[in-house]
């Protein structure tokens, strides 16, 4: 499934942000986190506090001179196969057809990280994602690929990620970016008149998260029969745009754990009604300090970011270029999608991966 012709010890120099080592990983029987519906070259990323990183890498088959590298980022208890389970619905084969090298990063806490110290509780949080993960893969694909920047698309959680990654990282060497069905913060998912009533019980519910490695939420998504369809499925995906062999698949390759001290963190960013860090750091006003361009897309009927949500996200940003599609038929697209299926419906291509592609292409040859 992964073709190298490098070695696999070959190993890259260490980034000035982030810090990271980055080596090409052979296929071997076992290998955490490489199996999967699609193949792609992975890498292991290693970062400055002792993670190693699972990065996944598309190459085009014709590389278009001036395209600019792409990487990805899934959102919340997903990985890379939430950018599509076949080559044909397949948002990087998608990319790689118009000529971009397409990179996937799969956060601290999936199956293919691992914790290189073995400590107890391995730090996993947005805060590490944002200042650890995100610079080290963004650096090291640079120094790889050998270009200036590169491009960001980040779906759900990964687009709230992008925004405050390019909000707190303004020099970063990013040039264009996409988010699809990204929330500008999770305050949407709690009426303000519930939170004071749940802060207490989120707080004594947060110190018992931090206790817990994980919720098994992977292992679950496994369970046959159709309790996984109905649980993963009634929001996240429009009746007939994904078959059940699809729908499985999803529930078998691209579900991953919650650990216990991620969740806690955005389960206080729901309740608190903003963004912070584990010590307090206001993460909010990063959207407004964003200045690289950015298209920002949402689903007409998507039932867990809805389009007024997203476009919050899209008015709070700085970004002197930017623009917000609705996908829909509303608004001319050939069906509806719900949150997920928006990047693995065979359709998708022409009513989603288009908009991204054509983002992307602004200012090349």
């Amino acid at each position: 499934m992964v073709i190298s012709s490098l070695p696999a010890d070959r190993l890259y120099p260490t980034a000035d942000s982030g810090g990271g080592n980055l080596r090409l990983v052979e296929a071997a029987p076992g290998l955490r986190g490489n199996e999967g519906p699609v193949g792609y070259q992975r890498y292991a990323l290693e970062t400055s506090d002792g993670y190693s990183l699972g990065l996944f890498r598309s190459p085009p088959r014709r590389r278009c001179r001036g395209k600019r590298p792409v990487l990805l980022l899934h959102g919340v208890a997903a990985n890379r196969f939430g950018f599509g389970l076949s080559p044909e619905a397949n948002l990087p084969r998608f990319l790689n057809d118009h000529g971009h090298d397409v990179w996937l990063l799969e956060f601290r806490g999936s199956r293919s990280s691992r914790d290189l110290l073995a400590r107890l509780r391995p730090p996993v949080d947005a805060d590490r994602m944002l200042d650890v993960d995100l610079p080290a893969a963004v650096s090291q694909i640079v120094a790889e690929t050998g270009v200036e920047a590169i491009d960001l698309v980040g779906h759900s959680l990964g687009g709230l990620l992008t925004y405050l990654y390019l909000g707190r990282h303004i020099d970063a060497p990013i040039d264009r970016a996409v988010t699809l069905s990204a929330p500008a913060g999770l305050g949407h998912m709690l009426p303000a008149f519930g939170r004071p009533l749940l802060r207490r019980p989120s707080r004594r519910a947060r110190s018992l998260l931090d206790r817990v490695s994980g919720l098994k939420l992977d292992a679950i998504s496994k369970t046959r029969g159709p309790l996984g369809h109905l649980v993963m499925w009634r929001q996240h995906s429009r009746v007939g745009n994904m078959s059940r062999h699809e729908r499985r698949l999803f529930l078998d390759h691209a579900v991953e754990d919650m650990p216990g001290t991620f969740l806690g963190q955005l389960m206080g960013w729901v309740v608190d009604g903003h963004m912070t860090s584990l010590a307090g750091e206001r993460y909010d006003d990063a959207l407004a300090r964003v200045r690289h361009p950015v298209r920002v897309i949402a689903c007409e009927t998507d039932k867990v970011v809805p389009p007024s949500v997203v476009e919050a996200g899209y008015r709070a940003l700085g970004s002197p270029e930017r623009d917000f599609i609705v996908v829909g038929k509303g608004h001319g697209s050939t069906r509806n999608y719900g949150h997920m299926d928006m990047l693995m419906a065979g359709s998708a291509w022409r009513d989603v991966y288009r908009h991204v592609g054509e983002w992307l292409s602004v200012g090349h040859p």
